[in-house]
């Protein structure tokens, strides 16, 4: 699988390293409280996304690579809610909206650069109708759908980051909650 290939071209220590700084700021701890694809949190998604767009743009030499493209992948998907509840109806259309929420909550807790906020808000092209307008963007779309269908069909999605998860790898902690409680665990309610 490509996965295979981008793996030895950056190391998941090395994304340690330099995702750590990124989710200890602001309210990004709080996405691993809420379900993204199958079993797998907000935060692991995102944190798996962000890898794989650092490790493809490592194999391929693009010169997106760097810190921008790390916080836009960590911070796509950064709409800090459980879109499978229906609630009030504000998560109604979620694919459609929430990159404007994940934008929303970005601009809050972080000063974005231009390529960070056109990739935030574009990452669903062509859920969204306006594509990207930058390789950071584009490669975002693209790892973000593969690591949706991973999540979504595989039961273990990302060996590599060990029994936990992405988000414990990078965060040095076990999981908030164990997969087998999804459905039993208390949900958070929207924020903002």
């Amino acid at each position: 699988m490509a996965f295979e290939h981008l793996r030895a071209a950056y190391s998941v220590e090395e994304f340690k390293c330099a995702a750590a700084p990124v989710v200890a700021v602001g309210r990004i701890d709080s996405m691993d409280r809420f379900i993204q694809h199958g079993t797998t949190s907000t935060l692991d998604h995102t944190l798996a996304v962000s890898y794989y767009c650092m490790a493809a743009a490592s194999r391929f030499g693009m010169r997106c690579a760097g810190s921008g493209l790390l916080r836009a992948a960590i911070l796509h998907d950064y709409f800090l809610y459980d879109w499978h509840e229906a609630g009030d109806g504000s998560h109604r259309l979620h694919g459609f909206r929430h990159p404007r929420f994940a934008l929303q909550n970005a601009s809050d807790d972080f000063d974005l650069s231009e390529i960070e906020a056109d990739a935030i808000l574009h990452h669903m092209f062509p859920l969204v109708p306006v594509p990207p307008r930058h390789a950071a963007g584009w490669l975002i779309c693209c790892i973000d759908k593969l690591c949706s269908l991973r999540e979504t069909f595989v039961r273990d999605p990302y060996p590599e980051f060990g029994k936990d998860g992405p988000a414990a790898f990078v965060c040095g902690r076990s999981r908030i909650w164990a997969p087998a409680d999804v459905f039993a665990r208390p949900v958070e309610k929207a924020v903002g």
